[in-house]
C-alpha cells in the first residue's frame, strides 16, 4: 500500500513539474511572438540590451583612458569631419579626452543611478500604495496627505536641501532621486487595489480565514505587479534623464566621477566651437530614454489582459 502510493506521489509530482515546463514555454512562446510584432519593442529590447551590455562590459570597451588628457588632441572633431581621427570616432574635450570612452564609462553610471533609485522607490512607494488601498479609512487618509505634502515641494529645493545636509555624490543622489519618484507608485497601486480587494478571490481568502497580510502579498500584490513592471520601466528613463539634468546643473554627481550629464556640462561653454562636446553624451541620454520608453510600451500592451488573444 505504501508503495502504491510512493509511486503514485511521485507520479504525479513528475505531472505536475511537466505541467509547469510547459506553461513557461507557451508563456516564453506567447512572449516572443508578441516581440515579434511589435517594432516597438524590438526597437526599445535591442537600444536597452545594448546600454545595458555597454554598462557591463565598459571597462573592457574603452579605446582610451577617459581620465587621461591630451593637449595635442584637445578639441577635435568626430571622425568624417575635418581634422576629426578615427582614433577618436566621437571626437575629444578642451582636455583631449576620448568623448567614447567617456560615454561608455558614464553609461554604467548612469544606469546604476537609474535602476537603483527606481528599485527603491518602487519597494516603498508599493507598501504605501498596498496599505492605503488594503486597509482603507484613516490609515489610507493619512497616507495620501503624505503623498500630497511630498508632491508639493518641489524637487530642485529637496535637492538642494539633502544635498547641503548630506553632501552631493553617488549614493546621495539615488536617495534624492528616490524620494522623488516613489508617490508615483503609490498612487497606481492604492487605485489598483481598491478594485482588486472586491474582487470574489479576496472574499473567499476571507471566508476561508486568511489573514491580512496574507492577502495582501498572496491574492492583492500579485494582481498589481504588471503596473508596477510598466511604471518602474517608464520611471528609469525618467530618472536617468533627472540625473543627467541635476549632474549637468552640478548638483549631482561630482567629479571625478563621469556621468552623461557631466561630459555634456563639460562642453555647455564651447557649443559654438566644439558641439560634439555636450552633443554627443546628448544622444546617448535620447537614445537611451527613447529605448526604455518603447520597451515601456511594449510592455504595456503586452500586459494588458484586455489585449490578450
Amino acid at each position: 500500500m505504501s508503495q502504491t502510493l510512493f509511486k503514485s506521489s511521485k507520479h504525479a509530482l513528475a505531472k505536475s513539474s511537466l505541467v509547469e515546463r510547459r506553461r513557461r514555454w507557451v508563456g516564453m512562446r506567447r512572449l516572443l511572438r508578441s516581440l515579434r510584432a511589435s517594432p516597438v519593442g524590438i526597437c526599445g529590447s535591442l537600444i536597452v540590451a545594448g546600454v545595458l551590455l555597454v554598462a557591463l562590459l565598459g571597462p573592457w570597451l574603452t579605446p582610451h583612458d577617459p581620465t587621461t588628457a591630451n593637449f595635442r588632441a584637445r578639441e577635435q572633431p568626430p571622425a568624417g569631419l575635418e581634422g576629426g581621427s578615427w582614433e577618436y570616432p566621437l571626437g575629444t574635450d578642451q582636455l583631449g579626452r576620448d568623448i567614447l570612452s567617456r560615454i561608455i564609462v558614464g553609461t554604467r553610471v548612469s544606469v546604476v543611478i537609474g535602476i537603483a533609485s527606481v528599485l527603491i522607490s518602487s519597494v516603498l512607494g508599493v507598501m504605501i500604495g498596498l496599505l492605503a488601498g488594503f486597509l482603507g479609512g484613516w490609515i489610507d487618509l493619512g497616507l495620501m496627505r503624505i503623498v500630497d505634502a511630498t508632491l508639493a515641494i518641489p524637487y530642485i529645493v529637496l535637492v538642494v536641501a539633502v544635498s547641503g545636509v548630506v553632501g552631493p555624490g553617488l549614493l546621495t543622489l539615488i536617495f534624492i532621486l528616490a524620494l522623488i519618484n516613489w508617490q508615483a507608485y503609490s498612487r497606481v497601486v492604492r487605485s489598483e487595489v481598491l478594485s482588486v480587494r472586491e474582487r470574489d478571490y479576496v472574499t473567499a481568502a476571507y471566508a476561508i480565514g486568511q489573514k491580512k497580510l496574507p492577502i495582501m502579498l498572496r491574492h492583492i500584490l500579485p494582481n498589481v505587479t504588471a503596473s508596477i513592471i510598466v511604471l518602474a520601466a517608464l520611471q528609469v528613463a525618467l530618472t536617468i534623464l533627472a540625473e543627467s539634468s541635476l549632474s549637468f546643473l552640478g548638483l549631482g554627481v561630482q567629479p571625478p566621477t563621469i556621468t552623461w550629464g557631466l561630459i555634456a556640462a563639460d562642453g555647455r561653454e564651447l557649443v559654438g566651437s566644439a558641439w560634439w562636446i555636450a552633443t554627443m553624451p546628448g544622444i546617448a541620454i535620447t537614445l537611451t530614454v527613447l529605448g526604455i520608453t518603447f520597451l515601456g510600451d511594449w510592455l504595456r500592451d503586452y500586459l494588458d489582459p484586455q489585449l490578450q488573444p
